[in-house]
């Protein structure tokens, strides 16, 4: 049984910039939830095993994986995924990484992968493989459409201003898509879908045996 919280939130310039690393939504989005995981113990076994579970329930195919890696060798990754037939596509993204070995300084633009996976089996063997990125706070998304392009962008981080690609995502009428919380403890769900238009309906589609243990600022204990 999976304990979780939702909270209601709000999308604002704001919140894109601190939540989704400056990611920029093209339309208007109706609903925005955070799931999140009380739980003890591995967050993140247990994050990704529940949204696992909650993409079975919604049962939606295909779903498209997006997702960057955080160094400009990723055959670890790769091999994964060709070692288990899970077909994929990769490019560059815009901007300019830097990191330091004994040779000196490299620089680098940050590999992008993106997967179309059209069963439940597939969608698992994705998310075993590759959601300890999202765990180390790497871009990644899910969404019910091949919606989402890359912007470069002029951003402030850390009092220095620089250039960052920044997630695009185009909103049209039905469109949900996920991106994962820091460390991996938990998914925002951005939907227009209608069985996500209020917290009710979102209950409506949970995991069967999903222990709600509060919603906003309200506790309790409800069984799904």
């Amino acid at each position: 049984m999976t304990e979780i919280w939702i909270n209601e939130e709000k999308i604002t310039e704001e919140f894109l910039k601190e939540n989704g690393r400056h990611m920029k939504i093209i339309g208007k989005v109706k609903a925005l939830y955070y799931i999140g995981d009380f739980a003890e113990g591995n967050h993140i076994d247990l994050n990704r095993s529940y949204l696992l579970e909650f993409l079975r329930k919604q049962n939606i195919f295909p779903l498209y994986f997006t997702f960057v890696y955080f160094l400009d060798d990723a055959e670890e990754t790769i091999s994964g995924l060709v070692d288990n037939n899970i077909p994929y596509s990769l490019s560059y993204l815009e901007e300019t990484n830097t990191y330091y070995d004994l040779t000196g300084k490299h620089k680098y633009h940050p590999p992008c992968f993106s997967i179309e996976a059209t069963d439940c089996r597939s969608v698992e063997l994705v998310l075993n493989l590759t959601y300890w990125l999202a765990a180390q706070n790497e871009f990644y998304s899910i969404s019910t459409a091949p919606n989402l392009s890359f912007q470069l962008v002029e951003v402030k981080e850390w009092g220095r201003i620089g250039k960052h690609s920044a997630a695009v995502y185009a909103a049209d009428a039905c469109i949900t898509f996920i991106t994962i919380d820091q460390d991996g403890r938990g998914f925002y769900l951005y939907s227009n879908d209608d069985k996500y238009r209020s917290v009710e309906n979102l209950m409506e589609n949970l995991p069967s045996g999903t222990t709600i243990t509060q919603i906003n600022d309200t506790l309790l204990n409800r069984i799904i």
